[in-house]
């Protein structure tokens, strides 16, 4: 990659606003160089070493209250604000916690420091996420500057990251109607009907296939004037900026998504601009998030527009000039000098935004830094153990030669209260070797440091469940899942508890952990789980509001809008299902296991045409759906079947019902029909077909029990079907149940009720009948 076209700072690195730096600011000074962290930071330390993930909490936002005044200590605090959001990850208390955070963030020495500021938001707009508070995520994404008003186009081959050097028809403006060869099949520019509310932008839930693929997004920014904007941005792997048909950066990287990875100048001119974004995957997510600053980290002075006609006009406008220097600012990340306590300090950044590529030796060249210069600090070698094992898993023949293992063993034998390593080197154990014995002594070593760490709890349960001591494992993982004194959880541990009791059928303690989860993290996997507890304990209505409610927090969990379509079309609802599922067909149009859903509701409807149509969508974006390519062939053959021009609108007959015969009440009858229509069709080859339609009004309860489940009857030479069944209450109600080939169970019936039942009948081979009109 040619390092000039990068208008990127060169760490570029992690969460952060722009905040300007002087001279002064970024020379070093004798506090940089301490031999130590200072007193709060070795507090904060020492709660982690700990694994006291609550204490820890406290400790940082204590700290970050208590920075003092000026550039050095917002520079500082920055980095608590960021100690506490991976802290967050593990410890999930955002009722206790958030309001402090909000509290700092309007507090003056955020108000003199933007990034730090920036740094405060990002993380009360994480937990109000947590929280599924909309209103305060929409405040908060707005401050920040998110955009999320954009158009996509894609998805585009990216085989083994060479889609990154390709240049396709997006990077040279935009042309909404004209198609592309995408990955597949043509692709054509839509517009993003979706976003999370934290501004996240997941693409790859947009588009198949969404692996080893690409795609584009664009959006118009105007400004009044011409000036120079930031762009931050995250990406989950390799990305390129073009802005006005000009390529203003480029990083091909590989890592997980965070917020604020990159900084890019955006040299706007007055007017309107075309931003387009190019994001790539091999493997994993396909997502970024991005937000505009201003130079000096405040909100840039840019409207985001996606209108159809504002992006036609920045395709028109002038090519934007290359940017020139100075680079963006990534605040903590820029200000942080590479030598004692700020080697450790970023180091410690580094490692918690990832932005860096995973193999980078960057992190690690930090913690050895770190630990020349502060040989018996027990936190800067827990630091490069950690970027030692951040290189990725180690095989088991390769555990002797494992240098992320010599230096936390070595960490060990200096600091043996170090809990944090200690269960840093069993869980490597438990994964790597299996060594269960080895494990169970280093976990209960530390247990006995700290009794109750729930942390260590945890892997104590993983390793007795590893050799079937299930019993004990579950009351270990009981222990870890309990919610402290402070409202708090360790998020896996309550997790792993509730699949426990899932898998033993124990509704109501599952229930109990999920319920904490979904009221503190937002996890699409917990909140189907919780869904599928209240239906099995009767409690339709919280899981249909569950699911609604999460749908709003999770737009891209197409889990949870599958759960909520079974259900309301297994009562019958096949409308607000429908209506479901299209609205995730605009959120992705090539998912064919959503249309053939689509199509089996729109089937049971007997809406045929309907159900055609999303067949042949589905068949062309997956030509390996052959059952449901039969289907669709036998469909097909009959779009216009043998009874078309024979059918009757059953509306005029009900309307005109001139009532039961006048004997019906003597003779008891149990129904009566108000129709009964047939149309029969013989063919040539022997076969015949046989359509029928008849509606009957329930005179009493034995026509009710008679009518509760019908069957077509038929030989087994033929194949049966029924086309449509509705039951009309006597309040104009009118109920569609759930249809299974020939057979069908009707909602509960009661006198006055009216049946509407429309089926076929087909001979698969001659018969008496059709051989003699045939």
């Amino acid at each position: 990659m040619e390092r000039a076209r990068l208008v990127l700072l060169a760490c570029s690195f992690g969460i952060g606003a722009l905040s300007p730096t002087t001279a002064q600011d970024r020379t070093p000074r004798a506090a940089d160089h301490a031999a130590t962290l200072r007193p709060e930071e070795l507090r904060v330390c020492e709660a982690m070493a700990r694994l006291d993930w609550a204490d820890a909490s406290e400790r940082l936002l204590d700290a970050i209250g208590r920075a003092g005044t000026g550039a050095r200590a917002a520079m500082l605090a920055e980095c608590q604000v960021h100690d506490l959001a991976e802290v967050a990850t593990r410890y999930a208390n955002p009722e206790r916690l958030r309001p402090r955070v909000a509290a700092l963030a309007a507090g003056k020495l955020a108000a003199a420091h933007p990034t730090l500021r920036d740094a405060l938001d990002q993380l009360a707009l994480r937990w109000a996420h947590d929280q599924g508070d909309l209103q305060a995520c929409a405040r908060l994404r707005t401050k920040l500057g998110y955009l999320v008003d954009w158009w996509m186009i894609g998805p585009f081959d990216n085989e083994r990251g060479a889609g990154f050097d390709t240049a396709h028809p997006p990077e040279r403006g935009f042309a909404q109607n004209r198609p592309c060869d995408g990955k597949k099949r043509p692709v054509t520019w839509r517009r993003l009907t979706t976003f999370e509310p934290s501004g996240r932008i997941d693409l790859g839930a947009m588009v198949e296939p969404s692996q080893q693929v690409l795609a584009y997004t664009a959006t118009c920014l105007h400004s009044a004037v011409a000036q120079n904007v930031v762009l931050q941005l995250g990406s989950s792997q390799s990305f390129q900026v073009f802005l006005g048909g000009t390529k203003i950066a480029e990083r091909r990287v590989h890592r997980d998504h965070h917020v604020d990875q990159d900084a890019v100048l955006l040299p706007l001119h007055a007017g309107d601009n075309l931003l387009v974004l190019k994001i790539c995957t091999e493997e994993g997510p396909l997502e970024f998030t991005a937000r505009l600053r201003d130079v000096r980290g405040g909100p840039a002075e840019v409207e985001a527009r996606a209108e159809d006609a504002a992006l036609q006009r920045a395709a028109a406008a002038p090519a934007a000039a290359k940017p020139g220097n100075p680079a963006p600012s990534l605040g903590a990340r820029s200000g942080l000098t590479e030598s004692g306590a700020d080697a450790y300090r970023l180091g410690r950044i580094l490692l918690q935004i990832g932005a860096d590529d995973y193999r980078s030796p960057r992190p690690r060249e930090l913690a050895e830094t770190a630990v020349r210069a502060l040989p018996d600090a027990a936190f800067a070698r827990l630091l490069l153990a950690r970027s030692l094992v951040m290189r990725g898993p180690v095989k088991a023949e390769e555990r002797d030669d494992n240098p992320a293992r010599h230096a936390l063993e070595d960490l060990l034998a200096k600091h043996p209260e170090q809990l944090q390593a200690l269960y840093t080197l069993a869980a490597m154990d438990l994964e790597s070797t299996r060594a269960v014995d080895a494990v169970l002594r280093r976990v209960r070593t530390g247990l006995g440091s700290r009794p109750g760490c729930a942390s260590l709890l945890l892997l104590e349960a993983k390793a007795l469940e590893a050799i079937d001591l299930d019993a004990l494992a579950l009351r270990s993982l009981d222990a870890a899942a309990t919610i402290d004194a402070q409202g708090g959880l360790l998020v896996h541990a309550r997790r792993e508890l509730a699949a426990r009791h899932l898998r033993a059928g124990r509704l109501e303690a599952a229930r109990a952990c999920l319920e904490s989860l979904v009221a503190r993290c937002q996890s699409p996997g917990d909140a189907e789980d919780l869904a599928s507890v209240l239906l099995r304990a009767g409690k339709r209505d919280a899981a249909v509001q569950l699911l609604l409610g999460k749908i709003r927090v999770l737009p891209y969990a197409r889990g949870l809008r599958v759960q909520l379509a079974r259900l309301l079309a297994a009562e019958g609802n096949h409308a607000e299902a429908l209506k479901h599922l299209r609205e995730w067909l605009t959120i992705c149009p090539e998912d064919d296991g959503a249309l053939l859903m689509t199509a089996r509701f729109h089937g049971e409807l007997g809406q045929v045409d309907a159900q055609r149509e999303a067949l042949r969508t589905a068949v062309t974006l997956n030509p390996n759906r052959k059952k449901e390519r039969r289907l669709l062939e036998f469909l097909e053959a009959e779009e216009k079947p043998f009874y078309h021009g024979y059918e009757i609108d059953s509306a005029p007959v009900i309307a005109a019902d001139p009532g039961p015969p006048k004997d019906a009440a003597t003779a008891q009858d149990p129904l009566y029909y108000l129709l009964d229509h047939t149309v029969l069709h013989a063919y040539r080859n022997g076969t015949t077909s046989r359509y029928r339609h008849f509606i009957a009004r329930i005179l009493n309860e034995a026509g009710a029990r008679q009518m509760s489940r019908y069957a077509v009857r038929h030989w087994d030479e033929q194949r049966a079907r029924l086309l449509r069944v509705q039951v009309h209450k006597k309040d104009g109600e009118v109920l569609r149940p759930r249809l299974h080939g020939w057979a069908v169970a009707l909602p509960p019936l009661g006198k006055g009720d009216v049946v509407d039942i429309r089926y076929r009948i087909d001979d698969l081979a001659p018969s008496f009948f059709g051989d003699y009109f045939g």
